[in-house]
């Protein structure tokens, strides 16, 4: 049978050379909305569409890049996604960056003078000390606080607060058991997600009414977000657990409510001199409220220009510009980081600082007012304008900054599987500190080991281990990080007998921080699954 042979139409998108010449030179080959020079990375793209009737000639182009391009395309109302930019709003941006060629205020910064990385603050206590303007626990050197609408919104959200700090759960009701709970709040989900909340053992979700009762009163970010009109299930929900630690055993409720994060813009001055910082050039979302909307599905703007202090910016030293206000994920962030550093502070508190991955938690991050997502940052050298690219936000790349208390609590066991697998059994020693505990365990299906770990600031000490009513070990003493792995059979009986001893004089009475840490381990165990030994390997 003899091939079908089909006509292709070249559709025509090109301008005649003179006028794609004429505006490259006018734009100096930088993008005309988001200023970066991009090289032969442009094209030259038609305000009004060719589908729309528009035409061909000078006046109807505009110098892109790649990325704007794209967004820009939006406006063609025979595109699938809608409209985005209108051709007024593409030609005032394209006359504004012409002037500012052709006047000659515009220079390639012949090398890499500014240093800009990201930080995603995850504590409520730090932001409330960078809204003060006390920036001494920021880490970066000579670190100066730029003011501008992000920044004036998160100090709002904090006075608001009233309160110096914000741990992000609300105790609820406690029953003797968990039978009588489950009686009172009969729509609970049992061991709803043994992965994400591993520590507890019921999940639901209170309504709007229960938390304007009972959360909004104590909690001010709660109640403008319920206030706002946001669901509940993107607010808070409540966990209960069996809460073993102390002489009292009871099933205890906790309200855990969406943490609020920042996200800031460190630029630092990597020169011998002096640099005088002019503006920032970014994609501002002004809202005049909550403007509750989610991370990844926000709205592509275009390209404004915001000024920044013009005190000079010394040799080392770093302006710290605030980006967005967030709200992290109800459920742990699953960040990975690359490395950590810790330190201690004055008030029985820790501080940390990563470097690394928080893209896990993309999806389930909600950003509320005013954003200024930085491009280009522009400084004067010599009274010209130079501009230095930002790279955007990207969560796999970020630094993280967290305040923690130092506290001690009961070590934590886990039954591993054949491949590997870690899934969490529940806490040892789970009464007084250095009060001496027996505590027996009958190792369930498909387990190829026992795991206890110490994840906190104590000391566990297992003075005999009984594995079927015979002795298998002894004196054993785990600090913070190490691990204990005995390997078992189905239904093999294990008696721990020991205590365990905190190293500060606090003790950890907060589940979801218990949470995190389980989690936490989990999760590196399954990165790192059969790369080396465990400590204490005991058969």
């Amino acid at each position: 049978q003899k091939p079908q042979v089909f006509a292709i139409a070249e559709a025509r998108m090109s301008f005649p050379t003179g006028v794609k010449e004429r505006a490259l030179v006018a734009s100096a080959r930088h993008c005309s909305v988001c200023h970066r020079h991009k090289g032969i990375k442009v094209e030259v793209h038609h305000i009004v569409p060719e589908a729309c009737g528009g035409s061909d000639d000078f006046d109807n182009a505009i110098v892109l890049c790649f990325d704007c391009h794209s967004d820009a395309g939006h406006y063609n109302p025979k595109h699938p996604r809608g409209t985005k930019f209108s051709p007024s709003e593409l030609r005032r941006q394209r006359v504004a960056w012409y002037d500012i060629v052709a006047a000659g205020h515009l220079a390639v910064a012949p090398r890499t003078v500014l240093h800009a990385r990201y930080f995603v603050c995850k504590s409520f206590d730090i932001i409330r000390e960078i809204s003060s303007g006390d920036m001494e626990r920021f880490p970066v050197a000579q670190p100066h606080l730029a003011r501008n609408a992000p920044a004036d919104f998160l100090r709002d959200v904090v006075i608001a607060h009233s309160k110096n700090s914000r741990n992000d759960q609300e105790w609820g009701d406690y029953f003797p058991t968990i039978h009588e709970y489950l009686k009172t709040h009969p729509d609970a989900k049992q061991r709803p997600n043994a992965s994400q909340l591993p520590y507890f053992e019921v999940l639901r979700q209170p309504s709007k009414d229960e938390l304007l009762k009972r959360i909004a009163p104590i909690d001010a970010i709660s109640r403008i977000l319920t206030e706002a009109g946001v669901a509940p299930e993107d607010i808070a929900c409540a966990l209960a657990y069996n809460q073993q630690c102390g002489t009292e055993e009871r099933f205890q409720e906790v309200y855990r409510m969406r943490p609020l994060w920042a996200v800031y813009l460190a630029v630092t001055n990597m020169d011998a001199v002096p640099v005088a910082l002019d503006s920032l050039v970014c994609e501002l979302e002004a809202r005049t409220g909550l403007g509750y909307r989610q991370l990844q599905a926000r709205d592509r703007h275009l390209a404004s220009t915001c000024p920044l202090p013009q005190a000079a910016l010394a040799p080392g030293a770093s302006a710290v510009i605030p980006v967005a206000a967030l709200l992290g994920p109800l459920w742990p962030d699953r960040f990975e980081p690359l490395w950590t550093e810790f330190t201690d502070l004055s008030n029985g508190r820790g501080q940390s600082v990563s470097h690394g991955d928080l893209s896990a938690a993309a999806s389930t991050i909600s950003v509320i007012g005013p954003a200024m997502w930085p491009l280009v940052i522009r400084m004067k050298q010599d009274a010209t304008l130079v501009a230095s690219d930002v790279h955007e936000l990207n969560l796999k790349n970020v630094y993280t900054l967290s305040r923690y208390w130092e506290c001690g609590s009961c070590p934590h066991l886990f039954v591993e599987t054949p491949l590997g697998e870690l899934s969490y059994l529940g806490e040892l020693f789970a009464r007084a500190p250095g009060e001496e505990q027996e505590h027996v365990v009958i190792v369930p299906d498909d387990a190829a080991a026992l795991v206890l770990a110490e994840l906190e600031d104590e000391i566990t000490v297992i003075d005999r281990l009984i594995v079927n009513g015979h002795r298998v070990s002894g004196d054993i003493r785990l600090g913070k990080g190490d691990t204990l792995r005995i390997e078992v059979r189905e239904t093999d009986r294990c008696t721990f007998i020991g205590h365990y001893q905190t190293a500060t004089n606090r003790r950890s009475t907060e589940p979801w921080m218990r949470n995190q840490l389980i989690c936490a381990f989990i999760d590196d165990c399954s990165r790192n699954l059969h790369s080396g030994p465990r400590q204490g390997h005991c058969n």
